[in-house]
């Protein structure tokens, strides 16, 4: 009797020891990391993977090209029938048949990943009148001169904007009189203290560049990590991805609705990330992380609870900390990859992911015309789906590879418009 008294008392003290642990970390004001667990949000269930959403393998036997040779091309964009990407190292890249030919450095020379703020991470591209914008993570909003590499900043990190800086650029969308439509992911955290930013509540923005007057307008905030961006062919209205919502929203640039905005569509089968045109005038929108209900996705859940991601994110900014003391006394290659790594989203995408990857068709309305799976795990963690010269190409942030298919492989063959750069 006595022994199980015994570990009856040595389990009660060790509840109350982890007890006081969690109290003090979810009420002892001023740690870190910096942001609000305030919003309590059940999310809808995703559509089931049924009609046009229903279960193929069209995307089974993509080519995989470039495999090992680049890192993270998360998106493309065409100029004078070549295709352009952008690195994790921080380079802007053309692809020309078996050749990558870097162009220019959006960041500044690093020594590895690890120095992703130093290196530069250009997101979203898009080509204008032969002069390449992209948004990059840390360096802002810039056009880049691909033919000598001059850059120009359009907008830098330390702008204030509606109050705030913009933390985490991402995607981009450029109208014809040159007006950029851009996203803030987040205005607390960078990218690489991404999941921080998925676990707290949303401080995501849509912004609105003026080509004329210079100046940057916030039309959405509190998006929750805002993504890719997208215009329609009239302009009538731009898109812009909620990825830990599942939804895009849409906002109205003309009409009786100019200036506000609705839900475009949402209960999708996975996070939205890159939206492009599908040369119908509809679009296609890539989905970085599936979601259905085998594998539901535990940022969403978490969304219901936030004294849990209060606990998740302190804990990791604790543990994140701690790397950056060690790093300070002892400064070490391993330290600060631990503190790059800590805040990270891909290592969490790896663990809960399936094995299904999954673009979508969607009309100008709204409507999901037609999907394309893969369900081999030959890919993953999709960020675009573009279609460049008869073929789908396929981008990941995360992967070191670009995979494409056939347009007529998939049923795809009548998009395969010819497009005119702008």
């Amino acid at each position: 009797m006595g022994y199980i008294q015994g570990i009856l008392k040595f389990l009660v003290n060790r509840l109350l020891e982890l007890s006081i642990v969690v109290i003090i970390i979810l009420f002892i004001p001023n740690l870190p990391p910096y942001s609000q667990f305030t919003k309590s949000v059940k999310l809808p269930p995703p559509h089931p993977l049924q009609g046009s959403l229903s279960l193929n393998q069209k995307l089974n036997n993509v080519e995989i090209k470039y495999q090992g040779r680049l890192s993270g091309p998360e998106s493309f964009s065409e100029y004078d029938g070549e295709l352009y990407t952008g690195l994790n190292s921080g380079d802007i890249v053309k692809l020309t048949g078996n050749h990558i030919s870097p162009i220019v450095k959006t960041g500044k020379p690093c020594k590895a990943q690890y120095e992703e703020r130093i290196c530069g991470r250009p997101l979203g591209l898009k080509f204008h009148k032969g002069l390449l914008y992209v948004a990059d993570a840390y360096y802002g909003i810039l056009s880049i001169n691909v033919n000598n590499g001059k850059k120009k900043v359009l907008v830098s990190p330390d702008q204030i904007i509606d109050g705030k800086k913009s933390k985490w650029f991402n995607g981009i969308a450029v109208s014809k009189n040159g007006d950029i439509f851009w996203t803030d992911s987040s205005s607390t955290f960078h990218l690489e203290n991404g999941l921080f930013e998925l676990l707290s509540d949303p401080s995501g923005r849509l912004v609105h560049y003026d080509a004329k007057t210079k100046t940057n307008t916030v039309l959405i905030d509190k998006i929750h990590a805002a993504n890719g961006v997208a215009l329609s062919d009239d302009e009538e209205f731009v898109l812009v991805s909620e990825s830990v919502t599942g939804r895009i929203l849409r906002y109205y640039l003309k009409g009786s609705f100019k200036g506000t905005y609705d839900v475009f569509i949402d209960r999708l089968p996975g996070l939205p990330d890159n939206i492009n045109s599908d040369n119908a005038g509809g679009f296609l929108v890539a989905l970085v992380t599936p979601i259905d209900d085998e594998h539901p996705n535990i940022v969403q859940i978490l969304q219901q609870f936030p004294l849990a991601r209060k606990f998740i994110v302190r804990m990791l900014g604790i543990t994140q900390w701690i790397f950056e003391q060690i790093n300070k006394i002892y400064p070490n290659d391993m330290a600060k990859m631990g503190v790059y790594t800590v805040g990270r989203i891909a290592p969490l995408t790896q663990l809960v992911e399936s094995s299904r990857v999954t673009i979508l068709r969607i009309s100008k309305d709204g409507v999901i015309l037609d999907s394309l799976h893969a369900t081999n795990k030959k890919i993953r963690a999709i960020s675009e789906a573009y279609i460049f010269n008869k073929f789908l190409y396929l981008g990941s942030s995360q992967e070191d590879y670009v995979a494409r298919i056939s347009l007529a492989e998939i049923g795809w063959k009548h998009l395969d418009h010819s497009k005119k750069n702008q």
